[in-house]
């Protein structure tokens, strides 16, 4: 769940899952090619609450519900609501927005 950690989250998650595919949030963040760089991955869940904390000076994010990479179990990850920033615990099958990120 800490910071720097998003991306090991994601490389676990696409070697659990298979090859990377647009049909999961870490797969799909990682899938993503923005910008022309190839080293995109789904954000821990403290890493996302930073970008909430600074949503208004990055831009582009709506408020509602974003996927995290960090896992409580295999059915559930914790997603983080745009809308006043809190995190909880939900079940894999719902559907949320993915906000892939990279290193700096």
């Amino acid at each position: 769940t800490a910071i720097g950690t998003g991306l090991a989250n994601t490389n676990a998650i696409i070697t659990s899952q298979g090859a990377t595919a647009t049909s999961y949030a870490a797969g799909l963040a990682r899938a993503y090619a923005g910008g022309g760089y190839n080293d995109w991955y789904l954000p821990s869940i403290e890493e996302l609450k930073k970008l909430y904390q600074n949503r208004l000076a990055i831009g582009g994010f709506s408020d509602i519900a974003y996927w995290s990479s960090s896992e409580i179990d295999e059915s559930r990850a914790v997603l983080c609501d745009f809308w006043n920033g809190s995190a909880y615990n939900f079940g894999k099958f719902a559907t949320a927005l993915v906000r892939a990120v990279r290193s700096f």
